[in-house]
């Protein structure tokens, strides 16, 4: 697309930032629409209908889609979720025993680009490599226990806490790892183990999750 010299400043300015958002295939393709319009843009600017203000306004409002499509394009955004715990007490949990107490009201927690909770479990919504986290807080009893807690993917063990903690000792693990996750698998976390043992599921004491990376 090549300008006249001799046009106005104004005109030039606002010819050559178009020429550069219809050479951006990204905002075309997710946008086909914005195509005729930019298009049409060049008319009006030729023929002076439009204030060079309102122009400039609606190449502002196109740049600003322009960067969310490359966002979207690049994977800005991803698959996240993160919960936290939602029991501040000391809770007696059973071994083979799911923990669902988890709190998807809580400010810190979120479910973002689709992932999904429902009954202690989160639903993967994509294909991909996942780092996956958690963390336990173990509450104190009057024996010597032993301590295990795991981040399973459907069958699968992920992640594992272990902890041997003396009578009236408290504790706190923290695991987290890279692993591949298929789409609709879903990941929880479970006591293992030989004995039950004691969680405080508080906020800040507990909570898990997973991103895309």
């Amino acid at each position: 697309m090549v300008f006249n010299s001799n046009q106005p400043q104004n005109v030039i300015v606002c010819k050559n930032i178009i020429a550069i958002l219809t050479a951006n295939k990204i905002l075309l393709k997710c946008f086909p629409c914005l195509g005729n319009v930019v298009y049409r843009s060049v008319d009006q600017i030729q023929l002076g209908r439009f204030p060079f203000q309102k122009i400039m306004l609606f190449l502002v409002t196109l740049f600003a889609s322009l960067f969310i499509a490359s966002s979207l394009q690049q994977g800005t955004y991803v698959p996240s979720a993160h919960l936290e715990g939602g029991v501040p007490a000391a809770t007696d949990y059973n071994v083979n025993q799911l923990i669902t107490a988890w709190n998807t009201d809580d400010f810190k927690s979120h479910l973002i680009d689709g992932f999904e909770y429902a009954d202690g479990k989160l639903k993967v919504p994509a294909d991909g490599r996942y780092y996956v986290y958690f963390q336990m807080y173990f509450n104190k009893r009057g024996s010597a226990n032993n301590n295990r807690v795991a981040v399973y993917a459907d069958n699968r063990i992920l992640l594992m806490i272990h902890k041997d903690m003396a009578a009236g000792q408290e504790n706190t693990g923290f695991a987290g790892g890279v692993f591949h996750l298929k789409r609709e698998e879903k990941i929880y976390v479970k006591v293992i183990g030989f004995l039950n043992t004691k969680i405080w599921l508080g906020p800040n004491h507990c909570y898990f999750g997973a991103y895309l990376i």
